[in-house]
């Protein structure tokens, strides 16, 4: 539901103070209800900048985020869209120049295609290819019998 979500988005981010966006206590459901949630975002407890790696402990493996990454995640995800990272800065933000570095298209694998050029879903595909098969096995089927009555 809508609270449920607003709830783990609190739990994440923390609830939104009157400073950082004045206008969060005038909502109506901000009124109505009161969200639970840490007082700051727990972002970089999250994803902390290095994270020691332990054999056979899998959540040592969970991601990491360096300072930009951090910085830039914590600006995309601001409350007050005043404050909020615009799109166009987030897409030159320092964090993509940070390695590693992408690779060369010319050094990336390529794969076939599996789009048959039809423009239908692998679901009508496959409904296509079975009637077809369908049609071809009856075929077959009223060959054989009209072959078997000619004898």
């Amino acid at each position: 539901s809508e609270i449920d979500q607003i709830q783990k988005i609190f739990a994440v981010l923390g609830k939104p103070s009157s400073e950082e966006w004045p206008e969060y206590p005038n909502f109506p459901a901000a009124r109505r209800f009161d969200f639970p949630g840490p007082p700051c975002s727990r972002l970089g407890e999250l994803f902390p900048s290095s994270r020691p790696v332990i054999p056979g402990n899998t959540e040592s493996y969970r991601p990491t985020l360096s300072t930009n990454g951090l910085a830039m995640l914590s600006g995309l995800l601001t409350y007050n869209p005043a404050r909020r990272l615009p799109a166009a800065e987030a897409a030159t933000h320092a964090w993509f120049d940070e390695p590693p570095r992408p690779k060369d298209m010319a050094l990336m694998p390529t794969y076939p295609s599996s789009n048959d050029g039809s423009g239908l879903t692998r679901a009508e595909l496959y409904q296509k290819r079975k009637a077809k098969a369908y049609l071809e096995q009856a075929r077959r089927q009223q060959a054989r019998l009209t072959s078997q009555v000619l004898l």
